[in-house]
């Protein structure tokens, strides 16, 4: 599964990513030219996607780009919001008639928190208006994440829409799509700004930023594939003082590949 969130912070360079859900490895990333925006720097990430579902966050939720996908004989998940608005609308109320043909629930809890995600499917056919349909390149499915977490007294509730090509009728399918896609927040962005500390770079000459941006996921990819009871952080501070460590962590790496 493909995931194409953005990065962006203020007055730095704004990068597309690929993420490789299940390699947990960001395969590719395009930096948006000055005057532009991320829209355009999608389309030049869909490539060689033959059977891969791809996910993308609201920004890339485009006619132009779920056609794209559809095209490169890959498929898509796009989150809905007010940037589609019509749309959004048509599902909203598509799940006030049904609140599901097939539900799915899951419960995770540790870390002091419980949360409790309930994923319902419908076909798009027998809900959307007929515009919505010939908009959207073959979609299929809406879907609708319903997530209620509860931290001591607080309780917080979200409610989150998808649209899809395909037409599995599974609940489950739909939910594990949707946790594959946010595994980049919790495996990639979170190590990036707090264990590299990406957020204090303050490279901007040239291709540093980008030169960077790319060492730093091979050596976060590198770090995470070593098996050890250490953190991410004790992992990185450890190799910086063995060699032998640091050796040995390269050499999995390689067998690893």
């Amino acid at each position: 599964m493909w995931c194409i969130p953005y990065l962006s912070w203020e007055q730095r360079p704004v990068y597309p990513q690929a993420w490789v859900s299940e390699n947990r490895f960001c395969i590719a990333q395009e930096k948006v030219q000055e005057k532009s925006n991320e829209i355009t720097a999608i389309p030049v990430l869909l490539s060689d996607i033959e059977d891969a579902v791809v996910s993308i966050d609201v920004m890339g939720t485009q006619r132009d780009v779920a056609e794209l996908i559809v095209r490169e004989k890959g498929h898509y998940l796009l989150a809905l919001k007010d940037n589609q608005r019509s749309l959004y609308d048509d599902v909203a109320c598509a799940f006030k008639m049904n609140s599901g043909t097939e539900i799915f629930e899951e419960v995770d809890a540790g870390h002091g928190r419980i949360e409790t995600r309930k994923c319902g499917i419908l076909p798009a056919k027998n809900y959307l208006t007929e515009e919505s349909l010939k908009a959207w390149k073959s979609l299929s499915t809406v879907i609708r994440i319903e997530s209620t977490r509860g931290i001591k007294d607080k309780v917080t509730q979200v409610t989150r829409y998808y649209i899809s090509d395909e037409t599995e009728a599974k609940a489950a399918y739909y939910a594990s799509l949707v946790r594959g896609h946010w595994s980049i927040e919790n495996q990639l962005h979170w190590h990036l700004d707090i264990t590299f500390k990406e957020d204090a770079c303050r490279a901007r000459k040239g291709f540093a930023s980008q030169n960077l941006s790319v060492l730093r996921k091979i050596a976060l990819h590198i770090v995470s594939e070593q098996k050890d009871k250490l953190s991410m952080k004790r992992r990185l501070y450890k190799a910086a003082l063995d060699s032998n460590y640091f050796k040995k962590m390269l050499e999995f790496y390689v067998v690893a590949l």
